[in-house]
């Protein structure tokens, strides 16, 4: 009898631990969601547009040099396109900032966004080995895929 005692007592123990100890993914996505100096040391630095989704319509393809896009630690990002219409991003300077989103459309879980020159209008973000991809957070919206630039 005493020894079932003992046996359903280190079972109870170990089940308590185990589940207090376990890492849930969700938790460390909360995290990275809270700390955007991760966002933003991923960001900086000079890309080039490779491709642009306009949503319902198609990709357009860019060739590395049309239109170079350069983040800045400090907020900024400069566009230089030396495509002659200028699209789909002329050349110009815009501020950058990340805000955090109760509700991504794509996860249904709270994101982390950017959004240019304080607009209302939001992108998800997503790196992948030297490819960053912006994606509206619009269900008709597009996006863009940049790639880091050689030097």
């Amino acid at each position: 009898m005493k020894q079932t005692i003992i046996l359903w007592m280190c079972a109870a123990v170990l089940s308590v631990a185990g589940l207090t100890s376990c890492s849930d993914s969700d938790d460390d996505d909360v995290i990275l969601v809270k700390d955007y100096t991760n966002y933003k040391s991923a960001i900086v630095g000079t890309w080039y547009l490779a491709s642009q989704s306009s949503g319902w319509g198609g990709i357009t393809d860019y060739n590395e040099g049309e239109i170079m896009v350069t983040f800045t630690n400090k907020g900024k990002v400069k566009v230089v396109n030396h495509r002659e219409d200028q699209r789909p991003i002329p050349t110009s300077t815009f501020t950058y900032s990340f805000k955090k989103i109760e509700k991504s459309i794509f996860t249904g879980e709270p994101s982390v966004v950017i959004s240019f020159d304080d607009s209302s209008f939001y992108y998800s973000i997503d790196f992948d080995q030297g490819v960053l991809y912006f994606s509206a957070e619009a269900y008709d919206g597009g996006g863009y895929t940049l790639k880091k630039a050689s030097k």
